[in-house]
């Protein structure tokens, strides 16, 4: 998908690769200043109809890659309009059942964010997110919340 054209302050949608990128920029700039992104993609199958199979395909879905809000936009509901985005677009677009994502333990202010949203934990990896020399793997949360 080409970027889409629009008017400042409105979510853009353009594709890298098979993964869909949303975002936003400051309405007040005319220089195109994002104030955040959000990356993700649609996965799975649609569930078989033979319930023998039904156990051994995933369920579509939409996983969230990533979502960056700059810091002097932080704090004003910009991650919340891209989650809005996204998950409006994984449901109604995509057909997904549910949105998932991966966050830091130690990201409070995401957790907090997600788990109003209605986001909940259903497992922890050990060691998901890698880091450079200086400091240690850190744990993942692997979060879900099912699409009304």
């Amino acid at each position: 998908m080409a970027p889409v054209p629009r008017r400042r302050g409105e979510v853009e949608a353009s594709e890298i690769g098979p993964f869909p990128l949303f975002a936003i920029d400051d309405p007040r700039h005319d220089d195109g200043t994002i104030m955040g992104y959000v990356l993700g993609k649609a996965e799975g199958r649609e569930p078989s109809t033979d319930k023998r199979k039904r156990r051994e395909e995933p369920t579509l879905h939409g996983h969230v890659t990533a979502v960056t809000v700059a810091p002097e936009y932080r704090r004003l509901g910009v991650a919340q309009m891209l989650m809005d985005f996204f998950e409006l677009i994984s449901e109604h677009v995509y057909h997904g059942f549910f949105v998932d994502l991966f966050v830091r333990p130690s990201n409070e202010k995401a957790i907090g964010m997600y788990e109003k949203r209605g986001y909940s934990v259903y497992r922890r990896v050990h060691g998901y997110y890698q880091s450079g020399s200086f400091r240690s793997a850190e744990d993942g949360f692997a979060k879900l919340s099912l699409s009304p």
